[in-house]
């Protein structure tokens, strides 16, 4: 591995983060502690337009962060996918900030200021505060909210979310003639197709996380834990419905005291980070490396319900896909055949599988 992908798996591995690509050109996968990261780097100093960019996010992904990252320029339309699908884009100039950065901490092993911070942003909503920071609220009305009164404890109320009797459903962007075209390259012959709802446990949380000397970092936001395979990922509230029915309903195989306990090490997990301390001590340089991680105080979940986002179930000649119906992207697939192709594409390789 060389050129960019090396950069880039350098640069994560600076931050902590372990892994590489899952096979020869394929997207770095990298993780730290729960928090996984997929980084597609893109060759070549050309601009990458909307339709390049869809490709190369066409392949779903159960990645927490996604990045594209380009020693050229993204076009207009790259940039507004992007936001759509929430993937950071990543051009030279971000590149030589971040390549900058750690370069200098070479030199300097100081702790940059939030450095890791700006690495993954946008990524959890948070909130600085200074030394001596007053509470929000008093605490005694913290508390009431289920909040704590030790000294270290996060008394900041949880955000809210407005449900249906506890449930509520996205409503699927995906029609099932588009389904139908998305599902095209992997299958031959679709013939059946079934809409259905993955449960998902949704919890928000609030987590103080210390950053440096006297200052501290309130991260806030929403959590949801697949009820299948207990994949963590942060949330952003988008148009929610009352479940109707239209589909078919998954019942979640884990249970909320399981889901819980996945999320509180997800945002555990996401808010470690490792720092590189420089001290002079009587004419002696001493470098410290420490592991800064919330206390068990610091962290309040609180569940909200039960979300339900919507895929496609795709039946064809040579097999079967799950299809994401909010975004298109295929999250699994069972094919026992490559999709027939004539002249030179009848060189297409067999389709593995992806989980």
């Amino acid at each position: 591995m060389s050129g960019l992908p090396e950069l880039l798996r350098r640069l994560f591995r600076y931050y902590g983060f372990e892994g590489g690509p899952a096979a020869e050109g394929s997207p770095l996968l990298l993780r730290k502690g729960g928090l996984q990261v997929e980084l597609i780097p893109v060759e070549g100093a050309t601009e990458l337009d909307e339709s390049g960019l869809a490709g190369l996010l066409a392949r779903g992904s159960r990645a927490d962060r996604r990045i594209v990252a380009s020693l050229g320029r993204f076009s207009a339309g790259a940039r507004e996918l992007a936001e759509r699908r929430k993937v950071q884009l990543w051009d030279r100039s971000r590149l030589e900030e971040e390549a900058g950065r750690m370069l200098l901490a070479e030199v300097d092993t100081r702790e940059a200021p939030d450095a890791d911070e700006s690495l993954l942003e946008p990524f959890l909503s948070g909130k600085t505060l200074g030394e001596g920071a007053p509470e929000t609220e008093a605490s005694g009305a913290a508390a009431a909210k289920g909040g704590s009164e030790t000294g270290d404890a996060v008394c900041e109320a949880l955000p809210g979310l407005e449900l249906f009797d506890g449930e509520a459903a996205v409503p699927p962007a995906v029609t099932q003639e588009r389904a139908r075209e998305l599902a095209a390259e992997r299958l031959e012959g679709a013939f059946r197709f079934d809409l259905r709802t993955v449960p998902h446990y949704c919890f928000a949380f609030v987590c103080r996380v210390d950053t440096r000397h006297g200052r501290s970092e309130t991260k806030r936001g929403l959590l949801l834990v697949n009820g299948l395979s207990g994949a963590v990922s942060a949330w952003e509230p988008a148009a929610l419905v009352r479940p109707d029915g239209a589909a078919v309903r998954v019942e979640p195989a884990l249970d909320r005291a399981q889901a819980e306990e996945r999320a509180g090490a997800w945002v555990v997990s996401a808010n470690t980070r490792v720092v590189h301390r420089r001290h002079d001590r009587g004419g002696v340089t001493v470098y410290e490396k420490t592991t800064l991680r919330p206390s068990p105080g610091a962290l309040r979940l609180g569940y909200r319900g039960l979300i339900f986002l919507p895929v496609w179930g795709i039946e064809g000649g040579n097999g079967a896909v799950v299809l994401d119906a909010l975004e298109g992207g295929i999250v699994k697939e069972e094919l026992f055949a490559p999709v027939a192709r004539s002249g030179a594409d009848g060189a297409a390789e067999t389709p593995g599988r992806s989980e």
